[in-house]
């Protein structure tokens, strides 16, 4: 039998070719691996990121709920310890007519603000009627504002102007979750509707370091000392005395400030120049696109 011996040459494949097949398998099997673990490790950086997202954001509408059921304890006992006292009284030591009168202003007074409070609470449910699941979805912002001005216009007092100005381009586009930027907006803005009964409301608003920074105007004039003390987290030893009007507007300063902070933002109210109103200020990071 005829020994065939089979040369690389014989092939057209000589050593310097494969050697350079080699070295080109390799550097594209090397290639190939770097590509899988960049691709791997930004799948699980987004996947940290988004864990994080849902973790803030339960932990906000746990807060909205803490203080909801916060402040729902203070008109409760109110209006148990009038009950109480009306029931008492006995015919020795009736009480007056001013007595029995203040007594069921109070009566009357601390169910208005429940019903405030749990109608707040139902806003927060008022999502397919469960607390709302994470949307987080990119939104073009002016139209975005558009709407909360179109929404805040149906509670504001007749003549009061709701005004709007941006430093973006009118088709930039922000990734936010939704519903609840949609709570925090419009509890803010109802503040302001609130104290405004006459002149203006102004939306200001631009990009600023990595995020958004919001500046909510009124001319609703001057600003209590009690709004200080709520977001400083002073103790409000007068809370009883204070109108429900004030007692709401502080429910809902400590809220928003509260949402603000669970995405590691910042929030400060303060007085105009003019001290004819207030300035609401906040800024929260946010990723935005402008296109």
């Amino acid at each position: 039998m005829k020994n065939i011996l089979l040369d690389t040459n014989d092939l057209g494949v000589t050593a310097e070719n494969m050697n350079y097949i080699l070295s080109s398998l390799l550097v594209a099997a090397l290639a190939a691996i770097v590509f899988l673990s960049i691709l791997t490790f930004k799948i699980r950086r987004r996947r940290l990121h988004q864990e994080m997202r849902l973790k803030a954001i339960r932990e906000m509408r746990l807060l909205f709920l803490k203080h909801i059921g916060q402040y729902l304890r203070i008109p409760l006992k109110t209006i148990l310890q009038s009950c109480n006292t009306l029931r008492e009284q006995k015919p020795a030591n009736a009480l007056s007519e001013d007595e029995s009168h203040a007594l069921l202003q109070d009566i009357y007074k601390s169910s208005h603000l429940i019903g405030i409070h749990l109608n707040e609470l139902q806003e927060l449910w008022n999502f397919d009627g469960n607390i709302p699941a994470v949307s987080t979805i990119e939104v073009n912002l002016a139209e975005l504002i558009m709407s909360y001005r179109r929404e805040i216009l149906r509670e504001v007092n007749r003549g009061v102007i709701v005004k709007i100005h941006c430093d973006m381009p009118l088709n930039s586009k922000a990734t936010l979750d939704s519903p609840i930027f949609h709570l925090l907006m419009m509890q803010l803005l109802r503040i302001c509707a609130i104290r405004t009964q006459k002149g203006s409301i102004a939306i200001n608003y631009s990009w600023e370091r990595e995020g958004l920074r919001f500046k909510i105007e009124d001319t609703g004039g001057v600003v209590p000392e009690e709004y200080d003390k709520i977001l400083s987290g002073q103790q409000v030893s007068d809370w009883n005395t204070m109108t429900s009007e004030l007692q709401r507007i502080c429910l809902k300063l400590r809220i928003c400030k509260d949402l603000i902070n669970a995405v590691h933002g910042n929030f400060t109210v303060s007085a105009t120049e003019e001290y004819k109103g207030m300035v609401i200020d906040f800024w929260i990071p946010c990723y935005v696109r402008f296109s």
